[in-house]
């Protein structure tokens, strides 16, 4: 209306009407009761609606109101829904101790609730369990014992059917330890193949340097491994015979040489990436899982790292498959003896891998010693040139030397000597391989 120049009314003693007054619009604010405190609120519809307060406490409430599908897109609770009390209880049991079963897509409490209910989490005695009580699982010792629903199984058809079990592997034994000081003093006399062909051809190619970081893997009773030693070397030696090992670290110049009992395979006191070269000499014919020890050296060489090894040809030294032999010479034969022979190589199995148990001591030494050396065996293995290329190309080695060497003994005067002396330079007995690690 419009200002008539007059002054609206004003109550004696009040503030102008509006004057700093709140706006109203929006969520009511909570009422206080006299004496009491603001009243909370709880979700009805789209609304909150107060508590009945009485004091500090509230005695009663509203409940919410339930809500449908079409409303909301799922079901609220029932309409009849009640707060726990004492009196609204089977027997005064608290409803987070009561057992519950599934219904539909919410849980009720059991209809056979009763006053000795106890929580789900007290165990019941022995008599007393029902029958949804887990029990453990039976142990047996060995699978013809085991209920079928025990036993491995294999597939069969569309059906699954009890496999046999299979028998315990036992382990093969390859290790020297049984004839520790032999092989010790056979390694160490003059005329052996270690001390008189290999070591030298070896320390040739691998060149070592000192302060290089050298592993031995398989070193008996570390014959190399104190040679490298000598050279300034930083040498880890590791072998699966304590019997060799121990006789290694008595030797003087094993000083300084770091000596471990583990199998070629496993060796976990090498940290990764640390070695520069690392060294297997005639111990691969022994060895049951080669693709392992090349893992192994893989993981413990540096990159660009060497690996080494020596093995019995495997072209012309095969477990009981290959012998010397004696042929007459033809008449253009020029390895042909005094008494017209030539002595040859026999090869009878060559690309199929093998394992044979030999025997650790010369047929000489069995002889002298008797039947209880002949017992001490071992087990060889053959396998062909490929196995080891395929093997190191496997694990990340790259082959990039490859030598064969042959014996350097000669015969005593008579009339084979000239064919034998031929025939030990013309068919190598040793191959040596050399890898880098891409």
């Amino acid at each position: 209306m419009p200002y008539l120049g007059k002054k609206p009314f004003k109550k004696p003693g009040s503030r102008p009407p509006y004057a700093g007054a709140p706006k109203t619009y929006g969520k009511p604010k909570a009422y206080t009761p006299a004496g009491g405190r603001p009243k909370p609120y709880v979700a009805s519809g789209d609304r909150a609606r107060p508590y009945t307060a009485e004091g500090s406490r509230a005695s009663s409430y509203s409940a919410p109101r339930a809500r449908t599908a079409s409303s909301t897109g799922g079901y609220g609770p029932k309409k009849d829904f009640k707060p726990w009390t004492k009196s609204n209880t089977t027997a005064g049991v608290k409803p987070w101790s009561k057992p519950y079963t599934a219904d539909s897509n919410r849980a009720r409490p059991a209809a056979n609730v009763h006053k000795d209910v106890k929580p789900s989490w007290v165990r019941k005695p022995a008599g007393e369990r029902d029958l949804n009580t887990k029990w453990p699982k039976p142990s047996f010792k060995d699978d013809a014992n085991k209920p079928s629903w025990q036993k491995p199984y294999i597939a069969s058809g569309d059906r699954a059917t009890p496999s046999a079990a299979k028998p315990a592997t036992a382990k093969i034994e390859t290790g020297w330890g049984g004839v520790a000081q032999w092989y010790h003093d056979t390694v160490e006399e003059k005329g052996s193949y270690q001390k008189d062909l290999i070591l030298p051809n070896l320390l040739r190619l691998m060149d070592v340097q000192p302060k290089e970081a050298i592993l031995d893997l398989a070193c008996g009773e570390g014959f190399f491994s104190r040679r490298f030693n000598r050279l300034g070397a930083k040498v880890t030696a590791s072998d699966i015979s304590k019997e060799l090992i121990e006789i290694g670290r008595r030797d003087k110049d094993a000083v300084g040489v770091e000596f471990q009992v583990a199998p070629a395979d496993a060796i976990p006191f090498v940290i990764d990436a640390s070695m520069d070269k690392a060294v297997i000499v005639l111990a691969l014919q022994n060895i049951e899982n080669v693709p392992g020890v090349f893992k192994e050296c893989a993981r413990v060489l540096k990159p660009a790292g060497k690996l080494y090894f020596v093995i019995n040809h495997p072209a012309f030294r095969i477990p009981k498959q290959s012998s010397w032999g004696w042929a007459p010479a033809k008449s253009d034969d020029r390895g042909a003896g005094e008494e017209g022979t030539v002595q040859y190589r026999r090869v009878d199995r060559y690309i199929s891998e093998l394992r044979e148990k030999i025997a650790m001591h010369p047929s000489a030494l069995r002889q002298a010693q008797g039947e209880q050396a002949q017992g001490e065996t071992t087990v060889s293995f053959h396998r062909p040139m490929q196995y080891f290329v395929k093997a190191l190309k496997k694990n990340g080695f790259a082959v990039t030397g490859m030598e064969e060497w042959s014996s350097d003994r000669k015969s005593q005067p008579g009339p084979r000597a000239e064919a034998e002396n031929r025939a030990r330079i013309e068919i190598p007995m040793f191959m040596f391989i050399e890898a880098r690690k891409l």
